[in-house]
């Protein structure tokens, strides 16, 4: 069995205006490098996971850093959507069969 990855993510800031981001988990590198292609004068890549062991390290605003709770849906967008899954899965398997 393969050795398990650490993971780590962190922000943080002092002042209001710039907090630091640090991330090896791709997901997060990703959407910082997106967030540099949007809004160049405003993210600073300080180190490229390439030349950091893996983990991105950047400047920004405060601001971009927020968190969110779970969606919520109601009872019917749920339903509606199984409908709509079970549909393709239903598809699928009839193009499997024929």
């Amino acid at each position: 069995m393969g050795a398990i990855k650490d993971i780590e993510t962190c922000f943080n800031y002092c002042a209001r205006e710039a907090g630091y981001f640090s991330s090896n988990e791709q997901r997060w590198i990703t959407k910082i490098l997106k967030l540099k292609d949007q809004h160049p004068g405003l993210v600073t890549i300080l180190k490229m996971p390439e030349d950091n062991d893996g983990v991105i390290y950047a400047k920004m605003p405060v601001t971009f850093f927020r968190l969110q709770g779970p969606a919520k849906f109601s009872e019917e967008t749920i339903q509606a959507s199984r409908a709509r899954l079970e549909e393709i899965r239903s598809k699928k398997r009839a193009e499997g069969a024929g």
